[in-house]
């Protein structure tokens, strides 16, 4: 059965291919392939050539961006990428945070969730972290909570001196996945040139990191 599986799975992978290549600016073939990875008829590792046949007149497709976010989680970052411009609304006002926010400071983008059970551990390790640095430096926090009362509530008697943000998707926000995030909490150190220098460290080891550098 799986022999049978593999031979009807590559068959279709290939009858794919050269539709998309014949069709490379349709938003129905994009639809297509997007359906084929919802339902789990192709994986991801083998539906990466056949993104890359799209023409770049529909790269905005949305369809090819969650491909191409869904595509990122098996191609982890490494250091030294250049680091995933990202858009995240803040918890504390109407701003809306990007990697371009925070040129010429090193940047940790923190990966949490307001109801990991070491949560306020994890914070107040990470306050004493910021504040024994002495390089321009910023934090973060990207929460994948789901309700904004919740999470409101869980940090309410935090003092949390950084910023903080949620678009409330869980798992499935961009951000979260144009970092890979398999795991919480998690977190990237990004220099003041953008660039990876260090991927989920030890909170008491990023002064190190910074350091180096």
């Amino acid at each position: 059965l799986n022999t049978q599986f593999v031979s009807i799975e590559d068959s279709l992978l290939s009858a794919t291919a050269h539709f998309v290549r014949k069709n490379p600016t349709s938003v129905g073939a994009a639809y297509f392939v997007y359906y084929l990875y919802l339902d789990r008829l192709i994986e991801m590792s083998k539906l990466d050539g056949i993104i890359s046949l799209f023409d770049n007149s529909i790269s905005d497709s949305e369809y090819l961006q969650y491909l191409k976010k869904e595509k990122n989680l098996i191609h982890p970052l490494q250091v030294g990428d250049v680091a995933p411009d990202f858009k995240v609304p803040s918890i504390r006002s109407d701003s809306v945070f990007s990697l371009s926010t925070f040129n010429g400071k090193y940047l940790y983008v923190d990966f949490s969730a307001s109801w990991l059970k070491l949560f306020k551990k994890r914070t107040t390790i990470l306050s004493e972290v910021k504040d024994s640095i002495q390089s321009p430096f910023e934090i973060v926090t990207v929460y994948l909570d789901g309700n904004k009362e919740t999470l409101q509530k869980n940090i309410s008697n935090i003092d949390i001196n950084w910023h903080q943000c949620c678009s409330f998707d869980y798992w499935e926000g961009d951000i979260t996945k144009s970092y890979a995030v398999n795991k919480l909490p998690f977190g990237v150190l990004i220099n003041p040139q953008g660039k990876i220098i260090a991927i989920d460290p030890q909170l008491t080891e990023i002064n190190n990191y910074i350091e180096k550098k």
